[in-house]
């Protein structure tokens, strides 16, 4: 069972540096809320643009803006005061 769990973190963490070298802003914030979404188990998530930046490795004028690129498809809901929902 640690063997299994074991390569499953090595392919996650595979997969997460292939997609933060080959997509944009916009889809590394997606893919970011949703497996924080899916490891705390909740539809709302308390974070900020400067957290998502550090987190993300960009500024935070970028996560505004993919932020406000996913609000105006639909895909996730935010309010001012660092409460993010998806």
């Amino acid at each position: 069972m640690i063997v299994r769990y074991a390569v499953i973190l090595g392919i996650q963490a595979a997969q997460s540096a292939a997609c933060n070298r080959l997509h944009g802003i916009e889809q590394r914030l997606a893919r970011w809320l949703l497996m924080m979404q899916d490891r705390i188990q909740d539809s709302s998530l308390r974070i900020t643009h400067d957290f998502l930046a550090t987190m993300l490795g960009t500024d935070r004028p970028s996560v505004s803006l993919a932020a406000g690129i996913l609000q105006k498809k639909g895909t996730i809901e935010y309010t001012p005061g660092g409460r993010q929902s998806s």
